[in-house]
């Protein structure tokens, strides 16, 4: 399937009063979804990163 094919058939199901801005992030998502899949296809390790840490150790408890 297409690029153009996949963001045509996307929006063919998405609600009437959907607004550009639900587009887009719908778009956005998918893009990134695809872009996970060639990733991985690539066999290419994903890595997060990120400032916060995910928890915070407390030795108190």
């Amino acid at each position: 399937m297409t690029d153009k094919e996949l963001v045509m058939n996307a929006i063919r199901w998405l609600p009437d009063d959907v607004t550009i801005h639900e587009i887009s992030q719908e778009l956005k998502f998918i893009a990134s979804i695809r872009k996970g899949v060639a990733q991985i296809e690539r066999d290419e390790k994903f890595v997060r990163h990120t400032d916060k840490p995910r928890f915070v150790f407390n030795p108190r408890f």
